[in-house]
């Protein structure tokens, strides 16, 4: 296990791998400012060399990374960010992966299969499917259709199955 203090941070809100980086959502030590932080993983799976990637001034959540794209989920700011992943980790040309204004609250969590992501909004105890368009850009969004969800925090998936960490029920 690395340090986390050793990198910059207090507290760690997500994280994603993109090939020989890792990526995660934190907090600055002593000031408040939300973060992504980059780390570079080692052929022997060590972390090290980690500093901001690039991107600041919102309340990242989720992260999920796809190809070259790291999506971020934003816990204040109604959207998702997609950004291009630069070769030495950094992250460039972040834009609003253009989800709908209907589904547009929190997006606490975030996960990929294929071509459709699945975005998990705790403010409504609800989770929103979309398509992936070859651009990284979103379309066909909807309601996913789950219902039970009780301050849905984390959500994962495994074959055809979906699990949901509700917090104030604490059940999955």
């Amino acid at each position: 296990c690395a340090d986390a203090q050793a990198a910059g941070f207090n507290e760690a809100y997500g994280m994603t791998i993109a090939e020989s980086h890792l990526y995660l959502a934190t907090i600055n030590s002593g000031d408040e400012d939300f973060k992504i932080t980059h780390c570079s993983i080692g052929a022997d799976g060590t972390v090290s060399g980690c500093s901001d990637a690039g991107q600041t001034g919102y309340f990242p959540t989720g992260l999920i990374a796809r190809g070259s794209t790291l999506y971020i989920g934003d816990a204040q700011d109604p959207l998702v960010r997609m950004c291009q992943i630069q070769a030495d980790g950094s992250l460039n040309g972040c834009d609003d992966a253009q989800l709908p204004a209907a589904l547009a609250t929190d997006a606490k969590d975030i996960r990929l299969v294929g071509t459709t992501v699945y975005i998990l909004h705790t403010d409504d105890n609800a989770v929103s499917k979309c398509t992936v368009l070859s651009d990284g850009s979103f379309a066909s969004c909807a309601n996913a259709g789950i219902t039970g969800l009780d301050g849905p925090m984390g959500l994962t998936i495994n074959g055809g199955h979906m699990y949901i960490a509700n917090r104030w029920s604490n059940s999955i």
